[in-house]
This record gives structure tokens, sequence and C-alpha cells, in this order.
């Protein structure tokens, strides 16, 4: 909730576009699914990215791990989507993790 508040104050400020390629505001995201270049700020928050999410060891109830983020850009650069991008809704906790990466970024804030 606090990534998506976040994201939306970005988007009051005109820092961010709900509409633009998430790629164009994290350049290192990559995945072996070129579909993946079409995935927006919109899709990650509404969770019809298309992203299969990495789940595990970085899931509530396990220890806080700070190289998550990267752990989750590195292993999402070998992943395919599950659907093309905005077709569906399926929730991935993923999308929010580079949500987050965005929002400090963008804000130079963590």
């Amino acid at each position: 909730m606090y990534v998506a508040a976040a994201i939306m104050l970005l988007v009051d400020d005109g820092k961010v576009s709900l509409d633009k390629p998430v790629t164009e505001y994290l350049p290192e995201f990559k995945m072996a699914d070129d579909r993946y270049k079409k995935i927006t700020m919109r899709m990650l928050l509404n969770h019809s990215s298309g992203i299969t999410g990495t789940g595990g060891a970085n899931s509530f109830g396990f220890k806080y791990d700070n190289n998550v983020k990267q752990e989750t850009i590195n292993t999402l650069a070998r992943a395919h989507l599950k659907h093309d991008p905005g077709a569906m809704q399926v929730y991935c906790n993923d999308g929010f993790t580079l949500a987050e990466i965005i929002v400090e970024r963008v804000s130079g804030r963590s």
C-alpha cells in the first residue's frame, strides 16, 4: 500500500507516468521474454504485468534480506512472462518490489 501511495505522489509531481514502460525508470530490468518491454507502472500496481513472481525465500515470514531487490532483478532476468502484459490480473509481489526500486530511484529516498 505504501509503495502505491509513493508512486502516486511521484505521478502527482510529474516524476513518474503510470503508462510509460518500467524500463524507462529501471533500465537494468530485463527478462528472457521480450514482452517485458511493454510492462508499465500501472501494470505493476494492478498486477497485470504478466510477471510470474520469484516467490520463496524473500516472502512473508522469512528474515529480511537487504539484497532482495537485486536478487529479484537477477531472477526475473531469466524468467518468462506468464501472459501478455495487461492481458489479465494475477497477483505478483515482484511487481511491487520493482515499483519500490523505482520509488527509491526517482525520489532519491529509501
